[in-house]
């Protein structure tokens, strides 16, 4: 596996919005790979790519990229209000009870 540098336009100001996790899929030269954001800078998003993506990508050749959110962060945030529904409604009961 190798690690790739992206300029990112609007990555300060999170439009788009890139984090550790998320998996970018590029298509070149008719082929398509998937890539994981391996970290992000205020303009580059660090990525991790297979090595067959190596044997086809030339520097400065322009790609079709397109990002994707990872789903743990979306399941994770609900899985924690869930946790909080749940104590909120316990901790209710157990001040209603006389």
């Amino acid at each position: 596996r190798g690690y790739y540098k992206l300029l990112v336009p609007g990555l300060a100001e999170n439009r788009p919005s890139v984090l550790k996790g998320d998996r970018i899929l590029i298509h070149v030269k008719g082929r398509k790979f998937e890539g994981l954001v391996h970290r992000t800078t205020q303009e580059y998003a660090i990525m991790d790519f297979p090595k067959s993506f190596s044997r086809v990508y030339i520097d400065g050749l322009r790609v079709d990229v397109r990002f994707t959110f990872s789903r743990t962060t979306l399941r994770t945030s609900h899985q924690a209000l869930m946790v909080m529904h749940t104590k909120n409604e316990n901790s209710l009961q157990s001040r209603m009870i006389f």
